[in-house]
């Protein structure tokens, strides 16, 4: 008898009505509880035995040949733009940060600022992941920032990592040095290539201070 199976058949309607709330932008009424975090997958990252909140972002074809010839972080953030629209909607406003992060989410009168870091690599690959600004390392240190680490961005379904500091990576200096090229003793220009300036160029020149070679 159907009816004895009310219960169940309530609750996978109650799922269902849930289900299609979730995922309808709503036009009118207050905006819903902005969740903490994006609910993420958790998975284990090859080769560390932590785990790390990480989701897939499926790319259509259309916009993966949009992407094409692009570097790597200009598809990380789009990538990143496409997982915040398709999670908020048009609730949330998503501008450019240029205080020590890359994007900044607007949502309820709250403040997301997100870091982006891309890689085409399919893994995190934690060697090639670096801050290069003071800014950006205070702000992730004081935990202003969130970090999303976007991997496989040439893929149909790259991933987002949702890194958060002290708890999934620490940020430590790293000594660089500038490799410049040592000119030959008769190259007849060697300036070329280095840096310079001019001193007052549109100050006059009496014609007794210019020197005549023969």
């Amino acid at each position: 008898d159907p009816a004895d199976d009310t219960p169940t058949q309530e609750a996978g309607k109650r799922r269902a009505f849930d289900r299609v709330m979730e995922i309808t932008p709503h036009t009118h009424g207050p905006l819903p509880n902005r969740p903490e975090r994006p609910t993420p997958e958790l998975e284990l990252a090859p080769g560390f035995p932590d785990l790390y909140p990480s989701m897939p972002v499926a790319l259509t074809p259309e916009e993966r040949q949009r992407l094409t010839g692009r570097i790597a972080e200009d598809k990380a953030l789009y990538i990143v733009q496409k997982h915040l629209r398709d999670k908020y909607g048009g609730q949330a406003t998503i501008e450019e940060d240029r205080d020590g992060a890359d994007l900044r989410v607007l949502l309820d009168g709250e403040t997301e600022r997100i870091e982006v870091k891309g890689t085409e690599e399919p893994t995190i690959s934690w060697s090639q992941l670096e801050v290069s600004n003071q800014m950006s390392h205070d702000a992730l240190m004081n935990g202003d920032i969130s970090l999303y680490r976007v991997v496989d961005v040439g893929g149909a379904s790259p991933r987002i990592y949702f890194l958060e500091h002290g708890r999934h990576f620490t940020l430590e200096p790293e000594p660089k040095w500038a490799v410049k090229r040592v000119p030959p003793k008769d190259d007849p220009y060697p300036l070329r290539g280095e840096p310079y300036q001019y001193d007052r160029p549109y100050d006059p020149v009496a014609e007794d201070e210019w020197e005549v070679r023969a």
